[in-house]
């Protein structure tokens, strides 16, 4: 009996550590399963979490390539302009520079320009002044005497408007015109005032004092072949052509002019 209750007791404790060790196991078992489960759960939500973050993260990072492209875009823009605008403006420095490269050129010219018209005025005036000069001793008459005997008569004015402009060129045809007739009625002196030639000469002196200096008419040239005479000025220089020409010359006029009276 008492046995009975040992093996009993014994059967009881061991069947009892063996339901708690199946237990245990069991229990291990679902928790190792449970814990796998949750393992699983866990990633899947891990592996879930990460590929909302990369979708964020990739659709961040769209937008922002998307900003820093538009931003470079209108960087590049706005350089583009900026560069465009440098060379527009480095060719308006350009122009602008040519241009007074241009204008410094032209002034330089125009003041060469200048500095030969005023060169060639001053040659013109000199040789002009020679040309008077010349003439006052042909005529034995200055220009200020000239003005005082003449200055307020037509024929003056006239002649002062024609031989104010005349060149170097003119006063030297003039003065050879003059020096042929001096020295074709010198040459036909001995032929007498009334020759035809002397009476040509003395047409062609009436003509060239009309064509130069003013209207010599017939009571003017008298009037010049009496101071020819009267003036010894101008009869010393007529004189030098040929001794008594000045008498000549007036007598000669006289004749061409129908009042001789030699």
């Amino acid at each position: 009996m008492g046995m009975t209750i040992i093996i009993a007791l014994v059967t009881f404790v061991v069947g009892g550590l063996l339901v708690w060790f199946v237990m245990r196991v069991l229990m291990k078992s679902r928790y190792d399963a449970v814990i796998r489960e949750a393992e699983k759960e866990s990633e899947v939500m891990k592996q879930k979490k990460l590929l909302e973050v990369k979708e964020k993260f990739l659709h961040l990072k769209a937008d922002l390539e998307k900003q820093v492209s538009a931003r470079n875009s209108k960087i590049q823009s706005v350089e583009a302009k900026l560069k465009q605008r440098e060379l527009n403006l480095n060719q308006r420095q350009e122009d602008l520079q040519r241009k007074n490269s241009e204008v410094d050129a032209v002034k330089e010219n125009l003041a060469a320009q200048l500095e030969l018209v005023d060169k060639k005025k001053q040659d013109l005036e000199k040789l002009h002044q020679r040309e008077i000069e010349h003439l006052e001793t042909l005529s034995g008459l200055s220009a200020e005497e000239a003005k005082e005997r003449w200055g307020d008569s037509p024929a003056y004015a006239q002649s002062a408007k024609k031989t104010g402009a005349y060149t170097s060129a003119d006063w030297a045809r003039i003065h050879a015109e003059m020096q042929a007739v001096y020295g074709g009625l010198a040459s036909c002196m001995e032929e007498g005032p009334a020759s035809p030639r002397a009476q040509a000469l003395v047409e062609q002196w009436q003509s060239l004092i009309t064509r130069y200096f003013y209207d010599c008419t017939d009571e003017i040239l008298i009037g010049l072949g009496e101071m020819y005479v009267a003036d010894e000025r101008f009869t010393r220089q007529i004189d030098r052509y040929a001794e008594g020409l000045s008498i000549f010359l007036r007598d000669a006029i006289r004749l061409y002019c129908g009042r001789a009276e030699v």
